[in-house]
């Protein structure tokens, strides 16, 4: 049985009776048997869940005030113009038809132009309108309503998606769909995926749950047709495949349905910030550097950055490490002044290896600098299992190809999966130049990993050893696909650049410097530590530097070799 009015087992119709007898004492009129049934169908008919689920929804509508947001809030101007989307119509079964140009989506845009409260109002405000909806149809048609038809064109969906706070809104958005609009959702019709598009749905799909999941269908080349099964040619617009346009001939039906696209900076009224609760909090000595390395396995990863320093400035670079030890530029290391505005951005790895992350204060011999961050490793989600993929063929011209060009399509991801095998063989051999020492011992909840750090002033005798602790976290707002970052610590040679033309940069290219580590356990990482060299173009301290060199090397003999250790998530 469906578990719809009129399509009840006995054992539902038991189960519908009894939430009704608990729940008696804050029902309404309104809370009728095809509500009920939508809560108990999002529970798998488990009456504790589902009256647990209710009660919860009951407080949430009474703490925002959700009658009021509907009767009376004041949708602003720019989300109005600027957030995509629109109802189109009623599909095949007389539901409603959302169609949502989600790649034309500028979140940051909006989130500088107006609050985020408001969004999740003017959200609030759709979806109490679609139930109205829903509920007139059942009474229009004389059969349930099982929800509405989301149509998602991902065409423009770029790196721009992966900003946090964007990815945050919209997670949250989801939730309140999940948790307070139940089973109201009927299936997403996914079209024109890039390639980025597992890659963001990694970041979303630890917030759908499996129910949702299922009800995901991302379409291929055929799409146009394929809508056509769900929808009919009169109410879906031309460009997605129907006959339907404007009175004014528009073939995009922009009268009902909001297009989207770069919200003007003329409506910008705020900076939009990174909590601090999601930053971890490091100070870098002065003539210093901060460094992390990561061994990325999947080609196409991106990497999320954010980061901000108290009072003074920093500077920030990526590099690749091929497998001779070269060292090539990914993010020229530049001063930034992260002290007046955030600085965070996404950068594409193009190629799978190991890659390094550097905050670097060598430039500054007099100020050590207090920085705030938040670095994410970020790989596309492995598989699509319980979606319904009717075609596997993701591009960057956002269609589907036919037999042949899925054949090549093969070809080449069996390339590509020879190059990580060849790359997975470099990074062996990196290993080995770089006496790399490896520990394949499973790290569980009990067992605790101890790390020794060395920090090393500018002149190299300030040094100590300090113990770091790195313990397991199951943070469920991190995406399933951030793993398999490698742990290790290291010593290496430093090419000797510092970010930019800047006064002090070091110049001695032979002065020895020990690389920081990300230590990562269950999608968490913690920071060792870094030193670095340091030197300076002014006479007087080059000339210390010489005179000191033969010192700082009998001191450096002297200090207690390191234990390194590699955890392997």
């Amino acid at each position: 049985m469906s578990g719809f009015v009129g399509d009840l087992s006995p054992k539902q119709e038991d189960k519908l009776i009894k939430i009704k007898e608990i729940l008696k004492d804050v029902l309404t009129p309104e809370h009728d048997d095809h509500l009920l049934l939508r809560f108990l169908r999002a529970r798998n008919f488990d009456v504790n869940k589902t009256e647990t689920m209710f009660k919860k929804d009951l407080e949430w509508r009474a703490r925002l005030g959700v009658k009021e947001i509907a009767a009376n809030f004041k949708l602003p101007e720019v989300c109005d113009k600027y957030w995509p989307g629109g109802h189109a119509g009623f599909d095949k079964d007389g539901e409603p038809v959302w169609i949502e140009p989600t790649g034309m989506l500028d979140v940051k845009g909006l989130l500088q132009s107006c609050k985020s409260g408001d969004i999740i109002k003017y959200h609030i405000c759709n979806l109490e309108r679609f139930m109205k909806t829903i509920n007139e149809q059942t009474q229009k048609l004389g059969k349930p309503i099982a929800g509405f038809t989301y149509i998602m064109d991902m065409h423009g969906l770029g790196r721009q998606h992966l900003w946090k706070p964007g990815v945050d809104l919209y997670n949250q958005i989801t939730s309140i769909l999940q948790d307070h609009y139940p089973e109201c959702l009927k299936k997403i019709l996914i079209v024109r995926a890039p390639k980025i598009f597992p890659l963001v749905y990694a970041l979303c799909r630890p917030y759908l749950s499996s129910e949702t999941r299922k009800k995901i269908h991302i379409l291929g080349g055929d799409w146009k047709a394929a809508l056509l099964d769900f929808v009919d040619e009169d109410v879906l617009p031309v460009y997605w495949g129907g006959k339907a346009t404007d009175a004014d001939g528009n073939t995009m039906c922009s009268s009902k349905i909001c297009l989207g696209g770069e919200v003007p900076k003329s409506y910008y009224s705020q900076d939009v910030d990174i909590a601090d609760d999601n930053m971890t909090e490091r100070d870098i000595k002065r003539g210093s550097m901060l460094e992390f390395k990561y061994r990325v396995t999947k080609p196409g990863s991106f990497f999320r950055y954010a980061f901000k320093t108290k009072d003074h400035d920093i500077a920030f670079g990526i590099k690749r490490i091929e497998s001779n030890g070269q060292k090539v530029k990914i993010l020229e290391t530049t001063r930034v002044n992260s002290h007046f505005v955030l600085q965070d951005g996404q950068v594409e790895l193009e190629t799978a290896g190991y890659y390094v992350f550097k905050f670097d204060n060598r430039f500054s011999w007099t100020k050590p600098k207090k920085i705030m961050y938040m670095l994410e490793l970020l790989e596309p989600v492995g598989d699509l299992d319980e979606e319904q993929v009717s075609s596997k063929a993701l591009n960057d011209n956002s269609q589907t190809t036919d037999n042949k060009q899925d054949e090549e399509s093969n070809n080449k991801n069996n390339e590509i999966n020879k190059d990580v095998e060849n790359s997975v063989k470099e990074d062996r051999n990196t290993e080995k130049e770089c006496n790399v020492m490896e520990n394949d011992k499973e790290v569980t909840q009990e067992k605790v990993t101890e790390l020794k750090e060395v920090v090393s002033s500018n002149d190299g005798s300030d040094v100590k050893e300090v113990e770091n602790v790195v313990n397991k976290d199951t943070n469920a707002g991190q995406p399933e696909g951030i793993k398999d970052n490698l742990n290790e610590a290291q010593s290496e040679k430093k090419d000797g650049d510092t970010g930019g033309d800047t006064k002090g940069e070091s110049t001695k290219e032979e002065i020895k410097d020990e690389m920081a580590v990300s230590v990562q356990e269950q999608d968490e990482y913690v920071v060792v530590n870094s030193t670095s060299e340091s030197s300076t173009k002014e006479e007087n301290i080059e000339k210390s530097i010489e005179n000191k060199e033969e010192s700082e090397k009998e001191e450096r003999n002297d200090v207690t070799e390191i234990e390194e250790q590699v955890i392997t998530v």
